[in-house]
């Protein structure tokens, strides 16, 4: 045993007079630290005691740091999304019925208060003239070339129960007598067609109740003449010789 102390004292004793090249430990292991552990040997050598470095560097495992996962989710099997069965949306459904059911009986004006709306018509000129006023009539008639007609209606003069006004406007330059329940359609007559405001010429009903029948509306553009009759088959001859139907101007009571 002291035998192999002395050889190893003398293996350690020649190694001092050998220099390691410098940067030896760093060629080793980059970036590592050697860790210096000493021994004092003495025994069997001769040699001064002396503490000898004897290397323990442990390296790391790697000092490589994987780089992140760069695997992504796989993407659906498809993007496409179908579009809807339809895009239409059915609308409500109407009402269960359009019917109006009529006024009670005192609801409606008295049939002795009504009166004839009589017609004229002028032929020269082209106009139909339509007036409760018997003198009215007379003086179109025998002074301004209106021939006098059947009467047309009965209406009411004043304000009745369920009743709305006839407004009445006319036009000198077309020679045209205009008929309307709608306040609208006076002032625009008035304000942009060249009409004047003549008042109220009846009160008829705005919706087909206590006995009443239409009072159709048709218009001739080429005449410049406004047309009124509770009679079908008279307004489809209209319509078939120059008029256009304007729908209804309101609800009268026939004349007979």
């Amino acid at each position: 045993m002291r035998f192999s102390f002395a050889i190893i004292a003398a293996v350690l004793c020649v190694s001092q007079s050998i220099a390691l090249p410098t940067g030896y430990e760093g060629q080793l292991y980059k970036r590592t630290k050697p860790k210096v552990v000493t021994m004092t040997v003495t025994e069997g050598c001769g040699c001064p005691p002396t503490s000898i470095p004897v290397l323990n560097t442990i390296p790391p495992a790697t000092s490589s740091v994987p780089p992140p996962a760069t695997s992504t989710v796989p993407p659906p099997a498809t993007s496409y999304v179908p579009p809807p069965a339809s895009t239409h949306v059915p609308p409500p459904p109407p009402p269960a019925t359009t019917h109006v059911p009529p006024p009670p009986a005192n609801q409606c004006p008295e049939p002795s208060k009504s009166v004839f709306l009589l017609r004229g018509f002028k032929s020269h000129g082209m106009d139909h003239f339509y007036t409760t006023n018997v003198q009215e009539m007379n003086n179109a008639v025998s002074k301004l070339g209106y021939k006098k007609e059947s009467h047309a209606a009965k209406v009411y003069t004043h304000a009745e129960v369920n009743t709305i006004p006839l407004h009445r406007v006319f036009n000198g330059h077309a020679n045209d007598h205009f008929y309307t329940t709608s306040s609208n359609e006076r002032d625009n007559a008035i304000h942009k067609l060249g009409y004047k405001d003549e008042g109220v010429a009846a009160h008829i009903f705005a919706t087909q109740i206590c006995g009443s029948v239409p009072l159709h509306r048709l218009y001739n553009a080429h005449g410049k003449n406004h047309f009124y009759t509770i009679s079908e088959s008279e307004a489809a001859n209209a319509a078939h010789n120059g008029y256009t139907r304007e729908g209804v101007a309101g609800f009268v009571h026939p004349p007979h």
